[in-house]
């Protein structure tokens, strides 16, 4: 799943690349579980 959202997330200049990193993570999550809290969606 994480293709669509390096797609999407391409262009956003975090300053880092950790940041940018961090954030096609997050995002995989969130689409993974749609439903789940934060803490749900993000267990470690």
């Amino acid at each position: 799943m994480a293709g669509w959202v390096m797609e999407e997330f391409a262009g956003a200049a975090l300053g880092d690349e950790r940041p940018n990193q961090r954030l096609v993570k997050l995002a995989t999550r969130f689409a993974d579980k749609p439903t789940a809290s934060i803490p749900g969606a993000c267990t470690d």
